[in-house]
This record gives C-alpha cells, sequence and structure tokens, in this order.
C-alpha cells in the first residue's frame, strides 16, 4: 500500500473497498457525492474544492499531496486526541482520506472505532514528546493508529460521453475478471458504482460488440446473465469435483444473502462468524458462531473428514488474532459431548469433553 499505489478507500455503512490508485474513476462518482466535492471542476484549484468539502482537511492536510502520521496531525489539531481520532474516521467514511496501511483499520476495527480519551492522549503524546522509553509490551503494541493519513487522490473525468461510457465498460470489465459471470443480485452487496443499475447499459453494448455473451448459464437466476468468454470456455470443462476448500459467508465469493429462490433455503445467513466447507459444489460443513454450532452433511467414518474441519484449524492457526479454544456446543443439532464425530475430532485437535461443550485446541506436533 506504500509503495504499490493500492489503497483502501471508506465509504457509508463503514464499508470498505480496495483498488488501484489508476482504478479510483471507477469508483469516484458514488465516493464523493458531496457537490462541493465534484470532481468534474478540473479547472477548479484542489485547495478551493477541498476548504468547501471540509475546513478540517483544509487544516490538517495544508498539502494535499503529503502524507502525514497521528503524531504531526495531533500538532495541526485545536483540540483532544480522541476527538481528532473521531473526526478522522468521520472523513474516511465521507471517502476523503484513508491511511497507507491496512493495519490501522484492523485495529479501529477491534476498538470499533472508539479510543478513550485518556488511552489517545497518553499515546499520542508520546509520539509527540518521546520523554520516555516505551516498555517492551508498549513497543510491540506499536503506535495508537500507525501508518500515514492522505486525502484520496482525485482523478480529472472529462465531461465527455465517449469516456463516460467506456469507464463504465472498464467498471464491467473489472466484475467480470471478478465473477466470470454477472447478474442483478450479484451485485447487491458491490460497491454502489458497480452494481447492476450502474453497469447493465454497458454490458448490453459489450454484448452487440461480441466482447461479452448473454443467455441462461444456470437455471434459478431471473433476469439476463451476463458471461465473459474465458468464463465461459471455462465453464464447458469439467469442473474439479475432488476439490475442498472454505470460505467465509460474507465473502465476495460466497453467495450467502444473495436473493435467489435457487438457493433459498440451502445456505446460512451472510453472516461474519460463519464458515462453509465445499467438496467441489457440494456443501460439506456449515459453522456457525466461529465453530459453536456445526453442520456436517458426511457421516462419522468418512475418511477425509479431517480435511473437512480446515476452518476450525484456520481460526485456531491464523496469524491475526488466533483464537485459543473452539468450544462445540452443537454438533448437528445435537449436543456436541454425545456426537459421534467428537473421536474424529481429537485426530487433528487436542480436545477436552466435559457436560456442555467440547472444546478445540491447537494440537501440538
Amino acid at each position: 500500500m506504500q509503495e504499490e499505489g493500492f489503497l483502501w478507500v471508506g465509504g457509508e455503512g463503514h464499508r470498505v473497498t480496495f483498488c488501484f490508485e489508476s482504478d479510483l474513476d471507477l469508483l469516484q462518482e458514488e465516493i464523493f457525492e458531496e457537490k462541493d466535492l465534484a470532481f468534474n471542476g478540473a479547472d477548479r484549484p484542489a485547495e478551493v474544492i477541498l476548504q468547501e468539502g471540509s475546513g478540517l482537511l483544509a487544516n490538517l492536510f495544508p498539502d494535499s499531496t503529503r502524507r502525514y502520521d497521528l503524531s504531526t496531525l495531533l500538532q495541526m489539531f485545536k483540540g483532544s486526541g480522541a476527538e481528532l481520532v473521531k473526526r478522522l474516521w468521520d472523513e474516511v467514511w465521507q471517502g476523503r482520506i484513508t491511511n497507507d496501511t491496512f493495519i490501522t483499520l484492523r485495529r479501529a476495527l477491534m476498538n470499533r472505532f472508539r479510543f478513550p480519551e485518556t488511552e489517545t492522549t497518553r499515546k499520542l503524546h508520546q509520539r509527540v514528546s518521546r520523554l520516555r522509553r516505551l516498555s517492551l509490551t508498549e513497543r510491540k503494541r506499536g503506535p495508537l493508529l500507525p501508518g500515514n493519513w492522505h486525502l484520496v487522490p482525485r482523478p480529472e473525468l472529462p465531461n465527455d460521453l465517449l469516456e463516460t461510457e467506456e469507464r463504465r465498460k472498464d467498471r464491467a470489465r473489472l466484475l467480470l475478471d471478478r465473477y466470470g459471470i454477472l447478474f442483478r443480485e450479484l451485485l447487491q452487496k458491490e460497491w454502489p458504482a458497480l452494481r447492476w443499475s450502474n453497469i447493465f447499459r454497458a454490458l448490453r453494448i459489450m454484448e452487440l460488440s461480441g466482447e461479452v455473451m448473454a443467455g441462461i448459464f444456470f437455471h434459478g437466476i431471473p433476469g439476463p446473465q451476463f458471461i465473459s468468454h474465458r468464463a465461459f470456455r471455462r465453464l464447458q470443462q469439467k469442473l474439479p469435483e475432488d476439490v475442498a476448500y472454505w470460505i467465509n459467508a460474507t465473502d465476495p465469493a460466497s453467495l450467502c444473502g444473495i436473493q435467489l429462490d435457487a438457493t433459498r433455503g440451502m445456505l446460512p445467513p451472510r453472516i461474519a462468524t460463519t464458515h462453509l466447507v465445499f467438496r467441489g459444489k457440494r456443501l460439506i460443513v456449515v459453522s456457525k458462531r466461529n465453530g459453536r454450532d456445526l453442520t456436517l452433511h458426511v457421516p462419522p467414518e468418512d475418511p477425509d473428514l479431517p480435511e473437512y474441519v480446515v476452518s476450525l484449524w484456520h481460526l485456531l492457526m491464523r496469524k491475526f488474532q488466533p483464537v485459543r479454544r473452539i468450544s462445540i456446543e452443537t454438533i448437528n443439532g445435537e449436543r456436541a459431548p454425545q456426537s459421534a464425530y467428537v473421536p474424529v475430532l481429537r485426530t487433528s485437535f487436542d480436545v477436552t469433553v466435559d457436560y456442555r461443550n467440547v472444546t478445540l485446541y491447537r494440537k501440538m506436533r
């Protein structure tokens, strides 16, 4: 993010999108909805637009091309550290500023974007004054919000109909690279500029030129479907049925929460603590509440069952915030301690069983 022109941009509802700086024009119209921050005023100085849109930004970012760490911003801000942090995140969700590290966003999510005044002031004061040595724990924890803050670049959009249509085609191409096939329901969770209403006309034009194909490629999907030639060739090949993989229910590739009658009742709700394990196109395991409730669609004697609990292994082994243990309460709707699946779990985890739960720990090798 600091070297390759890759960045994250916030939007309404604490939604975040990731893109390259060169692709910002594909998101620009929907991110910057404020009239004073419209990007079609190429003849207006950036400083004028900045002051009209936000006095805070004009004061904190006097040089719109520079990046500033939190301690520097505090010196220019007339207020408390906690107030500064709150104002910065307000501007983030307006799509105006971002940070050049992902850990800042991750740390803010961990704190639910709330930082106590005493903690904020103390840490910021340490960064500014550097009068005392930090303990080993504080060094490992790092600064409150690391990285550098900067304005989101503002590409100039030519006020030309042909350029506008080409940009809409680029949005469609980006989505086709991501999904292969496009239909209305699939794009409901996308960034506003990338939703169906903003690309449908472009898809029709691309169909007429032969760049994409339209038709019925999957049954159960209402309305038109568009597919790239590359995805169509892939679809004609026999897809592997013996590959096991897992996804989070909120992953962009997940159909959880997509309003399709064909999948209604087959998939769990789109919740971040839900994980799904597939073998080919067959749903094998549904893990809810980070493993507290398991549903397995294979018998306990299935020889590949240890491979199907990979999502639980991930929770215990992931590099960022691994869980110390997983307490399983139910398996296939029954109390976990009485389940026939417990012996299989012992082959992959260190397991303790009490009268209420089956608890999994990382297996020491």
